[in-house]
């Protein structure tokens, strides 16, 4: 019997000090290969692997903009495929 897929799902209004802390949270997580997720409802751990397939989509109209982050990681041996340049860059503000 295969195992139950478990999904971790919240959604809140937060500052941007507080988006920018749990995305840092979430870089330490893939680097010590450890991240877990925990709000009043549920809790899940994810333990990513050295490689990850990384999907960035980014959409701005007049009313709202969206920033959507996808990062998966395979169990097993990893695919292999080319890979293509990202770069992300930070205005500073003036």
């Amino acid at each position: 019997m295969r195992p139950k897929t478990k999904v971790f799902d919240h959604e809140s209004l937060q500052d941007a000090d507080n988006l920018a802390a749990f995305l840092k949270a979430i870089a330490k997580g893939i680097k010590k290969g450890h991240i877990e997720f925990t709000d009043d409802d549920e809790t899940l751990t994810l333990t990513p692997t050295p490689l990850g397939r990384f999907r960035i989509k980014a959409e701005k109209s007049p009313k709202s903009q969206t920033l959507r982050i996808k990062i998966t990681w395979q169990t097993g041996t990893p695919e292999t495929e080319e890979t293509n340049l990202l770069f992300i860059d930070c205005a500073d503000a003036d």
